[in-house]
């Protein structure tokens, strides 16, 4: 399945045109067309290969999701595998894209449907002359579609990031910290595509590339520097959420110094009460104690003497600040 669009000097001249008739048209030096392919046959990639001598390589890259964002030039065109940004069902997910573009032709390739490529359709059917319409038009805006996306999924990030952090203070939770390491593995998901973007954009405005003019070179250096904002916030991102995680450790580990604090107050509380009671109680025939200077009224004396004892080290430990 794909969709096309001819140039012609600059305008759109004519849309979904078939294969067979776009190798005859680029034959024309007026010419331009963009061929948009949404999981293309094996028809379709053969097509490729023989009539545009696209490397296999290259091919077999836009086949197999998981390929590192780069830029590679080969005898003719230059090869870009970027990847879009978005949330399904409230988690991040990424779709891959390939580009092949040179001076006759602009070629997009992937394997799931891409929301940027349809923000690219909607600004060339409503462009307004501003652009010149050729390959650096068509690789701006498709970037540039794409980099946007990522700053409204930051957004949620860090919305996210924020409610958490007020969460971790109130509540520490387990469900806390298991949405701690969940925001830092998207995160680092989202950096694994961001960071290697930069090199790609870098290429794009700091070397000469036949296809690009200078105007849309411009243009490109503002999209580079929305990606170098983007990573920048993902990384600050990133230390507030490690942040959040050492508040959680440190306030969990207070409070279990709390909870030990009291459970080592009351065991000493009762320490004294229960070595009176043991010794006084012991299992023999005759007691000393008892044998020699018990009147009767030696259990209340002990009983008062345990009291008068708790009843110190009470406010001791008030006094101390320990209760």
């Amino acid at each position: 399945m794909y969709n096309s669009y001819l140039i012609k000097q600059g305008e759109i001249f004519k849309k979904d045109i078939l294969l067979e008739e776009a190798i005859d048209f680029l034959k024309e030096e007026e010419f331009f067309i963009w061929i948009d392919f949404y999981k293309p046959t094996i028809e379709e990639i053969e097509y490729l290969k023989k009539f545009f001598n696209f490397h296999p390589l290259s091919l077999e890259d836009c086949l197999h999701f998981g390929q590192r964002p780069k830029i590679e030039e080969y005898n003719g065109y230059s090869f870009i595998v970027t990847y879009e940004a978005f949330l399904k069902e409230e988690e991040f997910d990424t779709n891959q894209i390939g580009i092949f573009f040179g001076h006759k032709f602009f070629i997009t390739i992937h394997l799931e449907e891409v929301f940027a490529i349809k923000g690219v359709i909607k600004r060339l059917e409503d462009d307004e002359k501003r652009f010149k319409i050729d390959c650096g038009y068509f690789l701006y805006h498709l970037m540039d579609e794409v980099v946007d996306n990522y700053f409204l999924i930051l957004n949620k990030f860090e919305e996210s990031i924020d409610l958490l952090e007020s969460q971790v203070l109130v509540n520490q939770s387990t469900e806390s910290l298991n949405k701690i390491f969940h925001l830092r593995k998207t995160l680092i998901n989202f950096r694994k595509i961001c960071s290697p973007q930069r090199e790609v954009l870098n290429n794009l405005i700091s070397r000469v590339h036949p296809q690009i003019n200078e105007i849309i070179q411009t243009y490109l250096r503002d999209v580079y520097d929305h990606l170098i904002r983007l990573y920048d916030i993902t990384e600050t991102n990133r230390e507030i959420l490690s942040n959040a995680m050492e508040i959680y450790l440190t306030m969990t580990s207070n409070r279990l110094n709390e909870t030990m604090k009291k459970l080592t107050v009351l065991a000493t509380f009762f320490m004294p009460i229960t070595f009176i009671a043991g010794l006084l109680g012991m299992n023999i025939k005759f007691p000393p104690i008892i044998t020699y200077y018990d009147t009767g009224n030696l259990f209340w004396i002990i009983l008062i003497l345990m009291g008068t004892i708790n009843l110190y080290m009470i406010y001791f430990f008030i006094h101390k600040r320990w209760l």
